[in-house]
């Protein structure tokens, strides 16, 4: 009888077990947060500016399509050695370059084509003027000179008024989307899940 007690506890303790676990199987991907699936700033690209700022950045993958306003967000929450992030500002064309090849470095082993990640540009005060909303560059005009854009790109002023990098043909560039209705727009849903922080500071710290 014992035999018996013992066993059906076993059993028991078993599925629970066994339930536990694939319950986590879904809570887990909306619990977790995105630093759990974040490129280290440390191993990726370093310049810095002819003022002595050194810039580092992350590329932050989340668990849910964003809104460039929830990026935005999420950036300015995160730090690194001590120093607050924001959504990245590009600003000349070693920056650009920089950025690009780092997502590009992902893209290949990760990132389905299409895919994008938010940086810090939107043309929510005039429409077709697109200007970098965050960080140290608050307010100034994206340059088109010093940013690549993708061909054809921008496009759809009224409807796509944010910017981000985009991972398409095997390249890297600018595209705008929609700011909020990437998570319903049914060609960009699943596709903008990435941002894109920017580490700015004097002295030593980020090197």
């Amino acid at each position: 009888m014992k035999s018996r007690i013992s066993r059906l506890r076993s059993v028991v303790l078993t599925s629970l077990i066994a339930g536990v676990a694939a319950l986590s199987i879904f809570l887990l991907p909306n619990a977790t947060d995105a630093s759990a699936r974040a490129y280290e700033p440390s191993k990726g690209c370093f310049w810095r500016d002819a003022s002595g700022v050194a810039h580092r950045y992350e590329i932050v993958t989340y668990y849910k399509n964003l809104t460039w306003n929830q990026a935005d967000m999420l950036a300015s929450q995160r730090a690194f050695r001590g120093v607050r992030g924001y959504l990245a500002t590009i600003t000349n064309a070693s920056e650009d370059w920089c950025v690009r090849t780092a997502i590009l470095n992902l893209s290949g082993l990760r990132w389905a084509d299409a895919t994008g990640a938010w940086i810090g540009a939107n043309s929510y005060a005039n429409v077709g003027v697109f200007r970098w909303a965050s960080g140290p560059e608050k307010g100034t005009q994206l340059r088109n000179s010093v940013f690549l854009w993708h061909t054809n790109q921008p496009d759809n002023y009224v409807s796509e008024r944010c910017v981000g990098y985009m991972y398409r043909d095997g390249w890297v560039a600018g595209n705008n989307y929609p700011c909020d209705a990437v998570t319903t727009n049914s060609f960009f849903r699943d596709k903008m899940k990435r941002f894109v922080v920017e580490y700015a500071a004097r002295g030593a710290v980020l090197n």
